[in-house]
């Protein structure tokens, strides 16, 4: 498949939910955007990764693991659907997407960029 659109280009990447379909490819992506940017050509400011609670931990549980190391920054912000955007069935329990906690003044995976936003209910 051949695509205009280059790997050093992405600035934004949008997961719809936590399945593997649609999961385990994003570190490899990331880790591509990092492979093709070269001396010539400025690496993203930040790639803004957007998805469900859990995928920040997932993200850099993953790129911890496999020692990958980016050569930009990223920010992962992490959206809440309100009761009537997903179905109680649907949904993930906070003990499961929670990350470990962290000794105070440590850096966990769940530091640094990012957010959790709640989405508002459609109009």
């Amino acid at each position: 498949m051949k695509s205009q659109l280059r790997a050093g280009g992405i600035t934004k990447v949008f997961i719809s939910h936590l399945h593997g379909d649609h999961l385990l490819g994003l570190p490899g992506l990331l880790c591509t955007v990092s492979l093709n940017t070269n001396a010539e050509q400025q690496p993203p400011s930040c790639v803004e990764v957007y998805g469900p609670r859990g995928l920040r931990h997932f993200l850099r549980v993953a790129l911890g693991l496999t020692g990958s190391q980016l050569l930009f920054p990223y920010a992962v912000h992490e959206l809440e659907p309100t009761a009537d955007q997903s179905p109680e069935e649907g949904r993930l329990s906070p003990e499961v997407t929670a990350a470990p906690s962290a000794p105070t003044g440590a850096a966990g995976p769940d530091r640094g960029p990012g957010r959790l936003q709640r989405l508002l209910p459609p109009l």
